[in-house]
């Protein structure tokens, strides 16, 4: 999982491996969106994932909230009479049962909830916790350079356009200077803004104080 830096690619190898270890599961991901507030569901193992991402899952339906507001994995044997468990019929038509949630951390951060599911009754052993546990806590180390990753890259994307607008400002600019002839002005102007952003069409309105409104001068 700390072979890609792709945060998509990081969550298929991560439940690709898991279902090497436990066939008999089905493994969630949900991660913390800060803009958001809300624990998001990113992908899943054995089950359908459009459905399984517009079902409910807002703050404090689901174990994996559970998971995330108290920070350390929760057993749960039988989801289906379970007073923690808000919506049972998730479980019941899905054929779940038994459930283990266990926390995401990275850099003493909780980033999200790693979950998995059985369909029929399962204790799971404190060795399986504690295995699960580490390997949530490898996956949140690979999901938080992902992260980064492509937070870097945003910003690196918005510098660019920064720059590309920069440019192209200082470009109309030169080439309204050119002239003092207001049509020529605007004529190069808006052949430049046509070059520049590649627009299918340009106008350019000049306000009259007379009529009290705005005039198109010149298009493209």
């Amino acid at each position: 999982i700390n072979s890609t830096l792709d945060l998509k690619q990081v969550l298929d190898v991560l439940l690709e491996k898991i279902d090497l270890f436990l066939p008999y599961s089905t493994a969630t991901v949900r991660l913390f969106n800060k803009d958001s507030g809300l624990l998001e569901p990113m992908a899943c193992w054995n089950l359908d994932e459009e459905e399984w991402k517009v079902g409910v899952w807002k703050p404090g339906r689901g174990p994996a909230n559970v998971v995330f507001e108290i920070k350390a994995p929760m057993v749960i044997r039988n989801c289906l009479n379970d007073p923690r468990v808000k919506d049972p019929e998730f479980f019941r038509k899905h054929q779940l049962v038994s459930y283990l949630g266990v926390p995401m951390f990275a850099k003493e951060e909780i980033l999200g909830v790693l979950s998995f599911y059985t369909k029929e009754e399962h204790e799971f052993t404190a060795e399986e916790v504690e295995f699960l546990t580490t390997l949530a806590g490898q996956a949140a180390v690979a999901i938080h350079n992902a992260r980064l990753y492509e937070e870097t890259r945003t910003r690196e994307a918005r510098l660019q356009e920064t720059n590309r607008m920069l440019s192209a400002l200082h470009s109309v600019a030169a080439a309204a200077n050119q002239s003092l002839d207001l049509d020529r002005v605007l004529q190069a102007a808006i052949e430049k803004i046509i070059e520049i952003f590649l627009f299918d069409a340009t106008g350019i309105y000049i306000y009259d104080e007379q009529m009290n409104e705005l005039l198109l001068r010149v298009s493209l």
